[in-house]
């Protein structure tokens, strides 16, 4: 009768303790998931950060591009307007 007691208590310790780290991995589990989606959401978040960022920087460049034609073609007109003024101005 000793024996059978013992193994019924040692049977219901090692059933509690069985539901004890299923409870545990459970909740480790869902823990990793959660995170595993927060991660997730930020790194859409950076991305479109980024994506945005990359978008701007082609933006101001190609502006830059712009001014600098625009102003090779002022500069270029002006030195132009200069050689016709000294030609005009030498011949007099």
């Amino acid at each position: 009768m000793l024996g059978l007691t013992t193994t019924r208590r040692l049977r219901a310790v090692e059933a509690d303790y069985t539901a004890q780290l299923n409870q545990a991995w459970t909740s480790a589990e869902l823990e990793r998931r959660r995170a595993d989606r927060t991660i997730a959401a930020q790194k859409r978040v950076f991305r479109r950060r980024l994506d945005r960022a990359l978008k701007a920087v082609a933006a101001t460049r190609k502006d830059a591009a712009r001014a600098q034609g625009a102003l090779r073609r002022v500069t270029e007109r002006l030195v132009d307007m200069q050689k016709a003024n000294r030609t005009v101005g030498g011949s007099r």
